[in-house]
């Protein structure tokens, strides 16, 4: 009867693996508005996806966190994934770590020739201020598959050079090749394009196509909340600005409307924007900021927002400023920035000249400087 037995015995059961601190962490239920798509899905690299459109329809960055865990998960069985090393250096860009994706994504890109590592690549590098390096990759991108995600890049780095039209020109063609069957991306090339027409002085009918698409986008609610209070409608700006999450730029609109605002509750967030609220009254902490900002973000808003503090502070900074300025940027903000900064008149209104894009109390600013 042995061999009976044993030929009948079951074989010893394989260990199951344990599954790493990243894992578990990335599995974890969280709250958000696809929680229950994250819960339904088993594989790492999945659930990352997954991360990333609660981040870009909630407004949370927390989700670029959690998105990271699951990259982290993911990593710990394919490091060697192309599309995960991608992934991975897109989410650094969302912490600002903008060098460091660039580093990942330059060999990635010409490796795999892929036109989203291509356009991750362009995304790494107009943050740092290198525009015809973005450039370059965002054509490279094109050619391997043109769409909505280039046109609308193409858009942000037309109007970072000041072109207005071309602006506006590339991010129709990013609404044309919109889908309501998507309504994310959809809302904000609508909104983008709503905006740039405000900037142009034309009726930005966009921005309502926008939040009929995605009604809670938080990227439209915030620039329909400023185009409202730009417009004299403080009122029907509030309802739009609270619904655009607790963003450094929304709380900000919404302290010009309700001073009793807290601002603080964001400076996490964005370490830029904290150290634009707290210029006046704290240069030399603002200054400290935008110096660690400056080590990975070299954009014209950056440097000038850097420069402004440095000149309340006696510095000499007409160099800085006019280099930034080369590259022909006209966003408002930074034109008032950049006239505060060299107490130069005609930059303040050269600021003044857009309808839309300055504060109230940043209009009353430029307004001062244009006085003297």
């Amino acid at each position: 009867m042995w061999w009976i037995l044993a030929c009948s015995a079951r074989p010893p059961a394989e260990p199951v693996p344990e599954r790493s601190e990243a894992c578990d962490a990335a599995f974890a239920p969280a709250p958000g508005p696809l929680a229950e798509e994250a819960l339904a899905v088993a594989d790492a690299h999945e659930l990352a996806l997954v991360r990333l459109r609660e981040a870009r329809l909630s407004g949370d960055p927390g989700f670029y966190t959690l998105a990271d865990l699951a990259l982290s998960c993911a990593l710990e069985e394919r490091p060697a994934d192309p599309e995960l090393r991608a992934l991975h250096a897109h989410v650094l860009t969302q912490f600002h770590r903008f060098a460091e994706a660039e580093a990942l994504l330059a060999p990635l890109a010409e490796e795999t020739g892929a036109w989203r590592h291509w356009m991750f690549l362009g995304d790494a590098r107009l943050d740092q201020g290198d525009l015809e390096g973005a450039r370059a990759a965002f054509e490279r991108a094109m050619q391997g598959r043109p769409g909505l995600e280039i046109y609308d890049r193409m858009a942000d780095l037309a109007w970072s050079t000041g072109d207005l039209d071309q602006a506006i020109d590339w991010e129709r063609r990013a609404l044309s090749a919109a889908s309501p069957q998507d309504p994310e991306p959809m809302a904000w090339v609508a909104s983008r394009l709503g905006w740039y027409r405000a900037l142009a002085g034309e009726r930005p009918d966009e921005l309502g196509l926008a939040l009929t698409v995605l009604p809670d986008h938080p990227a439209s609610n915030l620039l329909l909340g400023r185009y409202l209070l730009f417009d004299g409608h403080p009122e029907l700006a509030t309802a739009h600005l609270r619904r655009a999450g607790t963003t450094i730029e929304a709380l900000r609109t919404l302290h010009e409307i309700d001073p009793t605002v807290d601002v603080a509750e964001a400076r996490l967030q964005d370490r830029r924007g904290w150290a634009l609220w707290i210029a006046d009254e704290r240069p030399e902490e603002a200054l400290v900021l935008l110096d660690r900002e400056l080590e990975q973000r070299r954009d014209a808003l950056t440097r000038v927002a850097r420069a402004r503090v440095a000149h309340q502070q006696g510095a000499d900074v007409q160099a800085e400023v006019a280099d930034a300025l080369s590259v022909g940027i006209q966003e408002p903000l930074v034109l008032l920035l950049a006239a505060e900064a060299t107490d130069e008149p005609s930059l303040a209104r050269r600021a003044l000249e857009r309808p839309v894009g300055l504060l109230p109390s940043e209009r009353k600013r430029a307004v001062r400087l244009t006085e003297r």
